[in-house]
């Protein structure tokens, strides 16, 4: 059989009727979540961001992937699902603030990868932003986006860091479904 072009000069011509095209893919797991509030940090310590509100959350088999409680496996972070190995598109925005009326020094913000049940320890898309004594800043936003090559079991957590002109001033990443976020999708 053939399939023609009716507004072109283009024909696609299959050998016999047994040629089956395949139904399109769906990118899951998938997920879009965010903090619904301010989170203080401690001075100059990186801090997994408190991702408890999701708008998506879906692991392609009627379940989360994203666990956005404090507690249970993996809190705070994404895991590829059993038989969801493959490619991600990730991606994080995060802003940071100051606790208080003070310079923002150093800016920073990550992703975090551990291996099935490690601890967090490699870092991708490093975001860093340093603005120096003489400009007051409140805050600083920090956007990446990444194609990663995941395992089943594999985490990534979304952290941020901040360091003010004082060492008693804490810094914050700001709340809020426009502020700070982290989403991702499998590849087909």
């Amino acid at each position: 059989f053939a399939i023609t072009d009716p507004t072109a000069d283009r024909t696609i011509t299959f050998p016999d009727a047994s040629v089956t095209l395949g139904a399109a893919g769906t990118n899951v797991p998938q997920f879009s979540v965010y903090m619904s509030a301010d989170m203080a940090v401690a001075y100059d310590t990186f801090t997994v961001c408190a991702f408890d509100t999701a708008d998506i959350n879906d692991d392609g088999a009627s379940g989360t992937c994203v666990n956005i409680t404090a507690s249970g496996t993996n809190p705070r972070g994404f895991t590829v699902p059993a038989g969801e190995a493959g490619k991600y598109s990730l991606s994080y925005w995060v802003m940071n603030n100051t606790a208080a009326s003070a310079t923002i020094m150093n800016s920073y913000a990550t992703f975090y990868w551990a291996t099935s049940g490690g601890t967090p320890a490699n870092k991708w898309t490093y975001g860093y932003f340093s603005e120096g004594a003489t400009i007051t800043a409140l805050g600083y936003q920090h956007a990446s986006t990444i194609i990663a090559d995941l395992a089943v079991g594999d985490s990534v957590y979304v952290y941020g860091r901040i360091a003010t002109d004082g060492s008693s001033t804490n810094g914050r990443v700001q709340g809020g479904s426009t502020a700070t976020r982290f989403s991702g999708f499998k590849l087909l």
